[in-house]
């Protein structure tokens, strides 16, 4: 199966910044399985989550919120 949009963004941002995702991680002050959480799609992140990992990212939070509720399933 193929990674979803938002774990490949993260992963190719974290990438162009030189950083693990470990590193990641540690600057957004969020642990691993939030990451794991938030790519696999098992739940809506917080706000915090994804203003941590903009700042982190150096992107601005509605991308990642795009990408968050790109992947959404319609009800």
């Amino acid at each position: 199966m193929d990674a979803s949009p938002i774990k490949k963004y993260i992963e190719n941002r974290a990438n162009e910044l030189g950083l693990s995702l470990s590193e990641v991680c540690r600057r957004a002050n969020i642990s691993r399985q939030t990451l794991y959480s938030l790519t696999e799609g098992a739940k809506l992140p917080a706000l915090k989550t994804i203003v941590g990992l903009a700042c982190v990212l150096e992107v601005h939070p509605l991308r990642l919120l795009q990408l968050v509720f790109d992947e959404v399933p319609m009800k």
